[in-house]
């Protein structure tokens, strides 16, 4: 499945982002040494605007053995804007993705971290379960299990199925 990010949309990472202020350094890690034609190199190029609040990021260059690769390591989670993707002109089969590191995501986690709260308050669990499939991506998976529970709801209302207590 191929997955298509538009500009102006942010894109975050799983885990630490470690980059390189020389571009030949970055160069290196980042091309297509066996000239698969399958394959296409990618050079990220990111812009930090100073006064974020909620990026983390450190020059690691005097902490490490290879002083040459002017290691820039970015936190956990740190989210970044598509600011353009545009080919190379100096390489074939090379892009060239352009990135700023944004506050908008950890922004967006707090906000949905807040209305999760107040869902939890007001929602049951059965519908938690539901939401929660759709705000995984899994519209469909969410359909069925709505369908799902309707259907039990309208086996019960017929007396298909009696509460706990009324069983003897």
């Amino acid at each position: 499945m191929k997955e298509t990010i538009a500009v102006g949309n942010l894109v975050s990472t799983r885990g630490f982002l470690s980059t390189s202020r020389n571009p030949k350094m970055a160069n290196k890690f980042g091309s297509n040494d066996n000239n698969d034609p399958n394959k296409v190199e990618v050079m990220y190029e990111i812009d930090v605007p100073v006064g974020l609040q909620h990026i983390v990021f450190g020059n690691i260059q005097p902490f490490t053995q290879f002083e040459q690769e002017e290691e820039i390591l970015f936190d956990l989670d740190s989210s970044f804007e598509l600011i353009e993707v545009v080919k190379d002109t100096k390489k074939n089969d090379s892009w060239i993705i352009r990135l700023q590191a944004s506050d908008r995501g950890a922004l967006l986690a707090a906000k949905y971290v807040t209305d999760s709260n107040r869902e939890l308050k007001v929602l049951s669990a059965e519908m938690l379960y539901g939401k929660l499939l759709i705000d995984m991506g899994e519209p469909d998976e969410a359909i069925n299990y709505f369908q799902q529970l309707l259907n039990q709801s309208n086996e019960y209302s017929k007396g298909k199925y009696k509460p706990q207590s009324d069983v003897t």
